[in-house]
């Protein structure tokens, strides 16, 4: 492996950053350029309001972290430029907000990290258990949402991340409905529905092949302890296991050419991004350091990959890292992230020119640290992956997750923890207009665009249940 250049203590990292809807201060957008909640759900009670915002959690280490001095990129993090351990001289940050999320990076027996990934997902017993688990109430539709929305799942059983077809003919979905969780597959329309995985292990996480024919998905067997990465037809036959190991494996994700699966495993403890052959008789360790290497992206042409790095020793505010195969996947080129600190990427752009992620900032709506979405566009250079982030929603909401591009890359779709409590939709233009709230009553998380680009697939609780739903867009 060929790694392009080292960070060492003491490196002035420098970007410039755009606000595209108030500066952090609530400011909010300008008018006629957003369309934000004007109508009044039913109001949370105190015990739910307490149960959404968590525990809290100390700030990032003031020692090796600062907020930028530059007023149009105060709300991001970076890493100090130069170290005031001893002296004691530097500002503070305020603690973290907590609001619930899924899986981001593999939490494992980290304990802390369950006081956000609180909402249910398929997960290991050994794993540490959630302190506060988040039991939403069902809600009811509001005047503004009325005939835009359809319930494709009603079983008692948790139904979550639902995944679109190339074609968008058809989702795949995790359920547990069966009293394990496993893949299914339905319609569009939410007819003609069919278990694909089933057994002891467990299984989630699926993802289409590029020409819609097979699904590849994670597994995790409860008897033996081992974690596999396994592809099938999507009737469930022809099934086929890329790799399988005692220790833990992560999501996977096949190739734009369908050729390859990338994905994250452990060995010796440690995590790195891998990447094999769909049959399975080729693997490539992509990363090889000490620090925590998961959550593999190709860029939509496949000549890229991003890929989530938890550094190790002081500086361990999570970043994105970039990767090139110009001399193949046994001497990746890297590329280090010149820019805010503690990302989390979500989503390129359709031409691979930008990249959408949450960013923990400083938001003063709230006075705490929280996670809000961001869009930049991406360069990489001779030795680093730079470009100019942009907040999308400052000011308007608690805190942000998911942003995804539209499938023409002219809008993002994400969800957001609003002002009133409620996990809501919100909608806003590639180039910082039109922000807009498209769903109010909530509780609806982790959109996903139809190929077509005309209905968004989620997942909600509207209900009194987590459900798959979808809403047409105007």
């Amino acid at each position: 492996m060929k790694i392009k250049l080292l960070i060492l203590l003491g490196l002035t990292i420098t970007a410039t950053a755009v606000i595209l809807f108030g500066c952090g201060g609530g400011g909010g957008s300008s008018a006629g350029e957003s369309a934000i909640n004007n109508e009044e759900p039913p109001r949370i009670n105190e015990e739910l309001r307490y149960t959404i915002l968590g525990n809290g959690m100390a700030g990032p280490d003031a020692e090796y972290y600062s907020m930028s001095y530059a007023s149009s990129m105060k709300n991001f993090i970076y890493v100090r430029t130069y170290l005031l351990k001893d002296e004691g001289n530097y500002y503070p940050f305020p603690s973290r907000v907590t609001l619930p999320t899924r899986f981001i990076i593999p939490t494992g027996k980290i304990s802390v990290c369950y006081n956000c990934h609180r909402l249910g997902y398929p997960v290991p017993s050994e794993n540490p258990q959630v302190t506060i688990p988040v039991s939403l109430p069902s809600t009811e539709e509001t005047a503004s949402e009325s005939g835009k929305l359809k319930r494709l799942t009603d079983d008692p059983g948790m139904d979550i991340n639902g995944m679109w077809s190339p074609d968008g003919s058809r989702i795949a979905w995790v359920s547990d409905r069966t009293g394990n969780w496993q893949i299914w597959v339905m319609n569009s329309d939410g007819s003609g529905k069919q278990q694909v995985t089933n057994g002891k292990a467990m299984h989630a996480w699926p993802e289409w092949s590029p020409d819609g024919s097979r699904l590849v998905y994670w597994g995790h067997d409860e008897t033996t302890g081992k974690s596999a990465i396994k592809t099938s037809k999507t009737d469930g036959s022809d099934t086929a296991i890329v790799v399988e190991s005692q220790e833990a494996v992560d999501r996977p994700v096949w190739s734009p050419d369908g050729k390859y699966i990338a994905y994250g495993a452990q060995t010796g403890g440690n995590w790195d991004v891998w990447v094999s052959s769909g049959d399975g008789n080729e693997h490539h360790r992509l990363t090889e350091g000490e620090e925590m290497e998961t959550n593999p992206k190709w860029s939509p042409d496949g000549s890229k990959m991003a890929y989530k790095m938890v550094p190790a020793g002081d500086y361990n505010l999570t970043v994105e890292q970039f990767m090139t195969f110009e001399n193949g996947f046994d001497s990746p080129e890297i590329y280090i992230w010149n820019g805010p600190q503690s990302i989390q990427m979500s989503d390129w752009s359709p031409d691979g020119s930008h990249i959408t992620y949450t960013a923990e900032v400083v938001d003063y709506v709230t006075d705490n640290v929280s996670y809000l979405a961001a869009v930049s566009d991406l360069a990489l250079g001779k030795y680093f992956a730079e470009g100019q982030p942009a907040l999308i929603a400052g000011g308007e909401t608690l805190g942000d997750r998911g942003p995804v591009f539209s499938p023409d890359g002219r809008r993002i779709a994400f969800w957001a923890w609003d002002l009133s409590y409620r996990a809501t939709l919100w909608m806003v233009n590639t180039d910082g207009t039109n922000l807009r709230q498209m769903t109010y009553a909530g509780f609806d998380m982790y959109p996903r665009w139809k190929p077509s680009g005309e209905k968004l697939l989620f997942e909600s609780n509207r209900n009194g249940n987590m459900d798959i739903w979808v809403l047409s867009i105007d």
